[in-house]
């Protein structure tokens, strides 16, 4: 497997990746769709030999759902920007998470706003395949939306929309948040495309740390499953620092996910 972090881009990301010994970094897509610095950013891809792989916050800060939602041609005509960004960069998946955009109000008829997101799930998935890159949804616990909270529903999502470059993610905070045994993970092979990991306690939404070797929440078993089921991609570390230090904490994390992987 490959080992990477997720991090909005910055001259100091680059050098500080290959330091830590990261395979890769994983963007913040929402923030590609403007950026005018993709010139920069190839040549520190070039002279640090750390590519951008990944790309999450497909949405950012743009609503999906509800009475407030951008019409589905303002969808398209910022994926259409985004994605011609990233494919510049050479990003090969791009994560749907962005539980706020995606969020039903409470005061909204549910089944229209999961028709909305559907909606946009699709027309995401149609403009990756143009630009090459795939489209994948991460389900999230339901402090953060309440759409997809599971990858049990994350898979029903995935094969009910039925699209060629829609395919889903697996995240072990979430999982854990939502007490879904990894397990589950096993069944869905067939469609799981990238993973996240960070160090989560079951039933609490307040622990999102980056794993280390002390392992006191048995992250490893979430690696373990990914090994079963011979997953051989792209690994993000997502999640904040123990103690403040941010480089220290990564560095270790970094060191003990790859042990996990090679055991």
């Amino acid at each position: 497997m490959k080992i990477g972090f997720g991090s909005p881009l910055s001259g100091q990301i680059y050098p500080m990746a290959k330091d830590l010994g990261c395979d890769y970094i994983e963007a913040n897509f929402f923030k590609l769709s403007n950026n005018d610095d993709l010139e920069k950013h190839l040549q520190l891809i070039d002279t640090y030999k750390t590519p951008v792989r990944n790309a999450n916050a497909a949405l950012g800060s743009l609503i999906a759902v509800g009475p407030s939602r951008l019409p589905l041609e303002a969808f398209e005509e910022y994926f259409e920007r985004a994605f011609k960004n990233a494919s510049l960069l050479g990003v090969k998946t791009v994560v749907l998470g962005s539980g706020a955009s995606r969020k039903v109000p409470e005061d909204y008829p549910f089944e229209k706003g999961f028709e909305e997101f559907t909606r946009v799930a699709s027309l995401m998935g149609d403009i990756s395949q143009k630009y090459g890159i795939l489209t994948v949804i991460e389900p999230l616990c339901k402090k953060e939306t309440n759409i997809i909270n599971t990858v049990r529903e994350g898979a029903e999502f995935v094969r009910n929309l039925n699209h060629p470059n829609v395919r889903l993610l697996a995240d072990s905070y979430h999982m854990r948040a939502e007490s879904e045994d990894f397990s589950v993970i096993r069944e869905n092979a067939d469609i799981l495309r990238h993973f996240h990991i960070a160090e989560a306690q079951v039933g609490n939404t307040e622990i999102r740390l980056m794993p280390d070797r002390k392992d006191a929440f048995d992250t490893k078993s979430y690696v373990e499953i990914l090994k079963e089921i011979g997953y051989d991609g792209d690994l993000t570390i997502e999640a904040s620092s123990r103690g403040g230090d941010f480089v220290k904490d990564l560095e270790e994390s970094v060191k003990a996910v790859r042990e996990w992987t090679l055991q």
